[in-house]
């Protein structure tokens, strides 16, 4: 029987455009859900007595236990100049059924996803783990804050939630008031500036893809010319990936680290819903297929 796939996200994401290629040539049945079109272009329907619920969408009439698996690629609730914070609370409670639907094999869970909202808890967890991490700062505690960038020639500053650009400054560029005025505004990372090359690296299951991103800017997502090379990680550092993807209850992630010229691999984070399609056509690793094939399997019982 054809297997029935759900993905969270835009028909106008290539990475969905890959997915669905992978899906539709191995006859899947393909689903795709815009969760900001909530109440547009789909609504959805909860049975108490069943326990179950159904999503209604021009593509059919779908009951959650009729998913076998889901792939969350972008979600955001509906906003128009219509919605109240009551709405929005409203949407969020009926979408979340679906999101907590356990039997469908989602990659990833609504947990990884709220884990990684947790990006301090995050790298403590990989610093438990073994891996390197960089000396950090992260709060908005003016003094503290100072201290740590005083601590360190070069540092890198980002959001706590992510979402923004890093930016690099130098300790002798900046004052305690220009500190003050950046912590004023939400809490802040802050990380010694790890010199060396950005790596990325996909885990999919047991499959470990990486490539080295050749670019002169902090932050490679702001550099169109940034280009990629295939690269290989030792079987160590490999086996660590595949560890954290599993420990943070991931199914498959992105993670990025700095090489650094001793040759050490230094973790920044792990993204549970990465872009992919770039790095798919720069490197030439099979990450869409990897990932067709992992919604495509059984459930997977390792996270």
């Amino acid at each position: 029987m054809a297997k029935t796939v759900l993905l969270l996200g835009d028909t106008s994401h290539p990475e969905i455009q890959l997915l669905q290629r992978h899906l539709s040539s191995a006859g899947a049945k393909r689903l795709i859900l815009d969760t900001a079109q909530f109440a547009k272009q789909f609504h959805m329907s909860w049975s108490v007595s069943r326990n179950s619920g159904v999503l209604h969408s021009s593509q059919g009439h779908y009951a959650f236990e009729d998913i076998d698996s889901a792939f969350w690629f972008r979600y955001s609730l509906p906003a128009n100049e219509a919605t109240t914070m009551q709405t929005q609370k409203d949407y969020q409670a009926m979408l979340g059924t679906l999101l907590a639907c356990k039997s469908i094999n989602w990659c990833n869970n609504v947990e990884a996803i709220r884990y990684h909202q947790q990006k301090p808890v995050q790298l403590a967890h990989a610093s438990q783990l073994g891996l390197i991490t960089p000396p950090t700062y992260i709060g908005n505690h003016v003094d503290q804050a100072w201290a740590f960038v005083q601590s360190h020639e070069s540092l890198i500053c980002k959001p706590v939630h992510g979402g923004r650009h890093t930016i690099q400054i130098r300790r002798n560029e900046v004052s305690v008031t220009d500190i003050k005025q950046m912590v004023s505004q939400s809490p802040l990372t802050f990380q010694r500036f790890i010199e060396g090359t950005n790596i990325r690296t996909y885990v999919i299951g047991d499959s470990v893809l990486s490539a080295e991103i050749r670019s002169r800017a902090t932050d490679f997502r702001t550099d169109s010319s940034a280009r990629l090379l295939a690269h290989t990680l030792p079987d160590v550092t490999a086996q660590q990936a595949i560890d954290v993807c599993r420990a943070f209850g991931m199914q498959w992630t992105a993670i990025d680290w700095r090489f650094t010229p001793e040759g050490e691999y230094v973790f920044l984070e792990a993204n549970p819903a990465p872009c992919f399609a770039e790095f798919e056509r720069q490197s030439g690793h099979p990450v869409s297929y990897l990932l067709a094939q992992m919604l495509l399997s059984p459930k997977s019982n390792k996270v």
